[in-house]
């Protein structure tokens, strides 16, 4: 199975135009683990197809595909208790939306891409 992080940046537009950031395997990211009490029976998950982030100078994000979901977690830094969105994609390509709308500077409520938010704090 391909990683999701190898999807995502196989989709990403030539990155010489964007705003510059980071993408790191971070394996897990907590925000999305919403409705793992025992984390245990998903440790081969977090090695193969693990979590990652993307980091610019004032926006984070996360996405990991876990329960045949892609979760996504946008949010802005400092990271902590900000103004934050999390949810779920249904495409790849909706991630690389949902991440370049929001990178490149467009609110949480003005963002297009379909997606289905299960917290937010605006």
């Amino acid at each position: 199975m391909k990683r999701l992080v190898d999807d995502f940046k196989a989709m990403l537009p030539n990155q010489s135009d964007a705003i510059p950031i980071t993408i790191e395997i971070c394996y897990s990211f907590g925000d999305l683990l919403w409705d793992v009490a025992d984390t245990r029976p998903i440790m081969s998950v977090l090695c193969t197809d693990p979590a990652f982030t993307i980091r610019s100078s004032t926006h984070l994000l996360a996405f990991h595909r876990m329960q045949n979901e892609i979760r996504y977690y946008l949010g802005y830094l400092p990271y902590g208790p900000s103004k934050y969105e999390i949810g779920v994609v249904e495409s790849v390509r909706e991630a690389v939306e949902l991440a370049l709308a929001f990178l490149q500077g467009e609110g949480l409520s003005e963002i297009e891409v379909p997606r289905q938010p299960r917290m937010k704090l605006c």
